[in-house]
């Protein structure tokens, strides 16, 4: 039904784009969105749950969801993160969700998935038409202002926020930045959002639709499929989000390694492991000169890079001083991403859509690691990418050519 892929469209946008923060009680109507087709399936009697529950795809279900439940309990209830009232909306929000999901045949998840791909696409599209209207000097940087919060795992955070072009309300793009850390040669780069509220949460919001088109080529028509692409990818590149960037190339890399496991002897193992090291060794060598080519590298990229210090201070956040509770709070994220990897890997392992959604998750949990994991462990998006997994993984049916990245 069509109302259905508008309403799990509006869950998956909760945290990410800048919907729920603009219409009023925004959590409270995406619970009375989600609670439209569980009532449904409640009262025509078809909340039956397509996965046996004496399986172990259900029993990994199971065990995802307790660990995103607690992770919220703790967040909550000590004050680490939302209130007890956001707190009761997002925790009967997940579960119905979740039930839908479990009530939703092979079918109706190809349309919920279709029906993402086909809005981050058209996102994408305005997107990247907004930054190309202020980059062609269609529009000027001072027309259409808006400022608005960083989201931070769906809280406003006041204290981070940005001024944004909004022209013809196509897209945000971050327009008043500082020269000295903005510039890519003699030429002043401005970065597009979107319709989310910073260029990293778009690029977290539209890269799975790019995977799952690169790696399924038979869900849409050839042309149709290769504009889809080219949407995406136009976007993505003037999103310039680092995090992004990176996971994707820790995804190209993993996926390389994991083929290369299955075509190659052990000799031509080493002859490429070597040409590899010897890559990186060169690059090392002359990593001074490439960051400090350009002030908008060196910022993102250099020692005092505060993407890379946040990621580095997010993976060692053991070595700091911190109450019990903080340490319990960290580790149960650190013990989401170890098991959400274990995962992943074994659905790309079985091959088919589980090799998709199994390379979708390993991007979530790349691009989440830069913020801890904070919104990527108990967020809808990330839910859902991890149900397809597990449906696909545990669906004998679910079978289409082996891809890899």
């Amino acid at each position: 039904m069509f109302f259905f892929r508008i309403a799990i469209l509006y869950v998956l946008c909760f945290y990410l784009l800048v919907v729920s923060s603009i219409l009023p009680g925004g959590g409270l109507l995406g619970l009375i969105v989600i609670l439209i087709p569980f009532l449904y399936y409640v009262n025509k009697g078809k909340l039956n749950i397509n996965m046996s529950t004496k399986s172990s795809g259900f029993s990994i279900l199971v065990l995802y969801f307790i660990l995103q439940f607690s992770i919220w309990s703790i967040g909550v209830f000590f004050g680490l993160s939302a209130s007890i009232h956001q707190y009761l909306i997002q925790a009967a929000l997940m579960l119905c969700f979740l039930f839908v999901l479990l009530a939703s045949k092979q079918s109706t998840l190809d349309g919920f998935i279709r029906a993402y791909i086909f809005f981050a696409a058209i996102m994408s599209a305005a997107g990247f038409l907004a930054w190309y209207a202020i980059y062609a000097g269609y529009v000027g940087t001072d027309e259409f202002l808006i400022t608005m919060h960083d989201l931070s795992g769906g809280k406003i955070n006041a204290a981070n926020q940005h001024t944004y072009s909004w022209p013809y309300y196509l897209g945000l793009v971050l327009t008043h930045v500082d020269p000295s850390v903005s510039s890519i040669g003699n030429h002043l780069f401005f970065r597009a959002s979107g319709w989310a509220s910073e260029p990293h949460i778009a690029a977290t919001f539209v890269m799975p639709a790019l995977i799952v088109l690169v790696l399924d080529k038979y869900m849409f028509r050839k042309n149709l499929r290769l504009v889809l692409i080219i949407s995406i990818i136009s976007f993505w590149i003037v999103c310039a989000a680092v995090s992004s960037i990176i996971s994707i190339f820790l995804l190209i890399v993993l996926g390389q390694v994991l083929a290369l496991n299955k075509k190659f002897n052990p000799l031509q193992k080493v002859f490429i492991f070597t040409v590899v090291v010897l890559i990186i060794l060169i690059l090392l060598n002359f990593q001074t000169e490439i960051i400090q080519s350009s002030s908008f590298i060196a910022v993102r990229f250099g020692d005092n890079s505060p993407t890379l210090q946040t990621t580095l201070g997010n993976f060692l956040w053991f070595l700091k001083t911190q109450t019990t509770l903080d340490f319990l709070y960290n580790s149960l994220k650190l013990l989401f991403a170890i098991f959400v990897f274990k995962v992943s890997l074994e659905g790309i392992f079985k091959s088919g859509y589980a090799a998709i959604y199994g390379y979708v998750m390993l991007y979530l949990l790349f691009i989440g690691a830069k913020g801890a994991w904070n919104y990527t462990s108990v967020d809808p998006f990330t839910m859902f990418f991890f149900y397809l997994l597990i449906f696909h993984s545990y669906n004998k049916g679910s079978v289409i050519e082996q891809n890899t990245i």
